[in-house]
């Protein structure tokens, strides 16, 4: 199932109570950013472990970079073809 939501701290309660195998978070999203959202569902223990694909439009590969230790499990720059997202999302929940 895929669920789009309107915000950070929308997405940090529906993965703790639901626990999805996957979260697609956008860097620049309404209220808790996406490194935000990637640092606290890597503290939570029940989403530790939940895979995260971090999309932006902005941060360029150097800036990824430097955030890779935040535990994202992959990394798209938008624009991003639905054929490409859903090719990730395959790869990561293999």
């Amino acid at each position: 199932d895929f669920r789009a939501l309107p915000d950070g701290e929308t997405l940090l309660d529906a993965a703790t109570e639901e626990l999805p195998d996957l979260a697609i978070v956008d860097v620049h999203m309404p209220g808790a950013d996406g490194w935000r959202v990637l640092s606290e569902l890597r503290l939570r223990a029940g989403t530790r472990r939940m895979r995260v694909l971090i999309l932006s439009g902005s941060v360029d590969d150097l800036e990824f970079l430097s955030h890779e230790d935040c535990g994202a499990d992959a990394f798209l720059a938008k624009p991003v073809t639905r054929e490409r997202r859903l090719a990730h999302v395959d790869a990561l929940l293999r």
